[in-house]
């Protein structure tokens, strides 16, 4: 069974101290967020069902401009020494349309490993995402998005998926995302971290 690599935890001092150029809401795409995953393969015979980690991070680099990244690692239950990961990183671009509405678009690079225990497959390729994020009342975030996925040896696919955030603070939410690939399908439940300044819009202090 592969130990799930913590290296990506490495990246929350820089996203913590890292300082957003205002307190607008260009900068709630300054955050990081850590979550467990229920994950389910689609492979030639019965599915892999697992479990794991996910982290997904997003800092804003200038105006209308942020960097991503994210990583997955899951260890399939009804297969032994199975097990896989996926990491992604790259730029995006944001664009507040309302004080509560705002869409993205992004471009990446993404590297997949899925071992089987009789075998490993290595591929890597390109990334393009587009998405919307919509705050409702008082402290609830709904968002929804597509991504397109071409890798070397897997070929094309498409996912799409829909998740929202419940503010405990204004700076910390619990999250659950659903994620629905050609391949699999993807369920986290977790927690997501503000780095900004920003005041969520219609809440009282």
């Amino acid at each position: 069974m592969r130990r799930i690599s913590l290296l990506p935890l490495l990246f929350a001092p820089a996203i913590a101290f890292a300082q957003p150029e205002s307190s607008s809401e260009q900068s709630r795409y300054h955050y990081l967020s850590v979550g467990l995953t229920d994950v389910r393969h689609d492979v030639p015979g019965p599915d892999l069902k697992g479990n794991g980690l996910a982290i997904d991070f997003s800092v804003v680099a200038r105006k209308h401009v942020h960097l991503f990244g994210g990583y997955e690692a899951f260890d399939f239950d009804n297969v032994p020494d199975a097990d896989g990961e996926r990491r992604t990183f790259g730029v995006g671009t944001h664009f507040g349309l309302t004080d509560r509405l705002s869409v993205y678009g992004r471009f990446g690079y993404i590297d997949t490993d899925l071992n089987l225990g009789a075998g490993s497959v290595d591929d890597d390729g390109g990334i393009v995402a587009a998405g919307l994020r919509y705050t409702i009342g008082n402290g609830w975030e709904i968002r929804g998005g597509g991504e397109y996925t071409n890798l070397d040896q897997a070929g094309s696919s498409s996912s799409f998926s829909l998740g929202g955030d419940m503010f405990i603070t204004d700076a910390v939410t619990v999250s659950l995302d659903a994620t629905d690939r050609d391949d699999s399908s993807l369920l986290v439940l977790g927690l997501r971290f503000y780095f900004d300044k920003q005041v969520l819009r219609g809440r009282r202090h």
